[in-house]
Parts: structure tokens; sequence; C-alpha cells
């Protein structure tokens, strides 16, 4: 008897060995999973929570916050002034039942507005779908060209124009009433008719009035310029050409003025009158340019070159 129960008390004292290792080894499994838990709070979800509260429930609460306040607006302003309160106060301040009640008649009114207006809006769409049917409505097209928008800047100038008085119409030159102005003329230069008007203006260095700024040259006059083209040989404006030169020149050309036309090569008794001096080509006697006269611009046909044997008789004469 005795050995058994030395036995027993042998597998007593094992059973709480047993039972305290893994009570200790549990607490220290609790421990240390609490720790590692702590310090995951602590340094990672605190700091997520902290940048998840800061970047998006803020912003995410503000702009419900301000969106409940601009939709109650309506309602806030006349309860401000008359009661001295807000709806956001009364929901948060009132009891559930009150809150219901407000939320109920809220639903009640916008649903009676929906409907409302879906039943208007369905009224007048047949009601224009049946006159549509009837009457046909016709298929005009409203095309504005581009050519009205370009001009609407001119009109708008031409009205501006119109309607402000031009500043250059009222201004005027103050000239004295004791002086008369001659008009220009070749023999009144316009030094002597300005020359009047400047002896009362202050003299400067830089601005000095003298004859010699209103002065120009003198131009001969036709019948000095005629005198002298008279005088010179008859074939002064002919060019010399050789055999090489015809050769060289394309057979036709088409050209806007005489002056830029080439010159004839053809020599003859006519070739040798007066009236060459006036040109290169017969019957133009506008083209010397003098003081009275200006050069006038003809439509020539092109230049003929004469055939072979003619270049060689021209050549011939020549030599």
């Amino acid at each position: 008897m005795g050995g058994v129960s030395s036995l027993l008390q042998i597998c007593k004292d094992l059973g709480l060995l047993v039972a305290s290792t893994v009570g200790f080894c549990a607490a220290l499994l609790f421990t240390l999973t609490w720790n590692i838990a702590h310090m995951v709070q602590r340094f990672f979800i605190s700091k997520v929570y902290s940048l998840f509260y800061a970047f998006i429930w803020s912003p995410c609460f503000i702009i419900a916050s301000n969106t409940l306040q601009l939709i109650f607006l309506p309602i806030n302003i006349p309860l401000r002034i008359l009661v001295g309160t807000t709806m956001q106060r009364i929901i948060v301040q009132a009891n559930s039942w009150t809150n219901g009640y407000v939320l109920t008649t809220i639903s009640q009114y916008a649903l009676v507005l929906i409907v409302f207006g879906v039943t208007l809006g369905g009224i007048c769409g047949a009601c224009l779908g049946v006159i549509h049917s009837v009457t046909k409505v016709p298929k005009v097209v409203v095309d504005i060209p581009i050519l009205f928008w370009k001009r609407i800047p001119a009109v708008l100038r031409y009205t501006r124009n119109l309607l402000l008085p031009k500043a250059g119409s009222e201004l005027r030159t103050y000239v004295p009433e004791d002086i008369r102005i001659p008009t220009p003329s070749p023999s009144i230069p316009p030094s002597e008719i300005m020359e009047p008007l400047f002896t009362d203006m202050p003299q400067t260095r830089n601005s000095r009035f003298s004859k010699t700024m209103w002065q120009r040259n003198s131009t001969s006059s036709k019948e000095s310029v005629l005198e002298r083209a008279s005088k010179l040989p008859s074939d002064f404006f002919q060019q010399k050409t050789t055999l090489s030169d015809l050769r060289s020149e394309q057979p036709q050309f088409y050209y806007q003025s005489p002056a830029q036309s080439p010159r004839n090569v053809t020599q003859d008794d006519s070739s040798h009158s007066s009236t060459n001096i006036w040109d290169r080509y017969d019957e133009l006697p506008t083209t010397l340019r003098t003081e009275g006269g200006m050069s006038t611009l003809y439509s020539r046909r092109p230049f003929t070159f004469p055939e072979k044997g003619e270049r060689e008789s021209t050549n011939r004469l020549r030599r």
C-alpha cells in the first residue's frame, strides 16, 4: 500500500509540474504576443491611423459638413433669424422621435416635388408632341456665314468713327492773317513760302531754318532734253549685236513693258531718222522720261528674229 501511495504522489507531482509548465509557457507566449502587438500598434497602426485621420477622414468630414450646410442653407437662414438655431443643431440635440418626424416630413416633401415635376413634364411633353404632329415644324436652318463675323470689326470701327469726333478735323494750324501763302510753283520755291512762318520761331542748334532744306536740284526742261538728244548719233540708242549674240537668244519672249523687251537688230532707212531718240522701238514717243511726262506701258508682241539669210545679210552690212 505504501508503494502505491508513493506512486500516486509522484504522478500527482508530475501533473502539477506539467500544468505549471504549460501555464508558464502560455503566460509567456501571451505576454510576448501582447508586447509585439503593442509595439506594432504604437509604431505602425498609430502612424497609419494618424495619416488616415489627417489626409482622409478630416477632409471627408469637412466636405460632408460643408455640403450639409449648403443643402440646409435655405432652411438655416430663417431658423437662424427667427429661432436662433440651425438644422444641424436641432438634429443633434433632439431625440430620436423628433429626428424621425423631421426626416419623414422632408422625405414626403421631396417625394411630392418629384411626382409633381414628373407629372408636369409629361403633360407638357405630350402637348408639344400633339402640336408637332398636327403642325410640322419647318426645316429652317440658320447658317451664319464666316464673312459676317469677319465684317463685325469693320462695322464697329465704322460706328466708332461715326459717333466719335475725329481729332484731326478739330486741329487747325495757326497762320497769321497778314501773311498770304502763295501757291507753290517752279518759279516760287517752298523756301520763300515757308520762310515768313519761321521768322518768329526761336532758333536752336538742332532746329535751324535754311533755304537749302527746301531747295531742290534744278531739272532740265523738255526743250533742253530735246536739244541734247538731237545732237546724239542716230544709232546711239541702238544695240550693237553680233551673230553669236543672236544665236544665244531664245526665239520668242513675252514682256510687260518696252523697257524689258529685247532691242531690234534690224536697221533700215527709217531707223536712221530722228525718231529713234525716243526709244529703241518706233511709234513710242512717250517712253522718253522728261519733267512733264511719264513713261507709258504697252502690251507688245513677241520679238521675231530674222531668218538665217537675213542675219547673214545684216552682218555683211554691219561689216
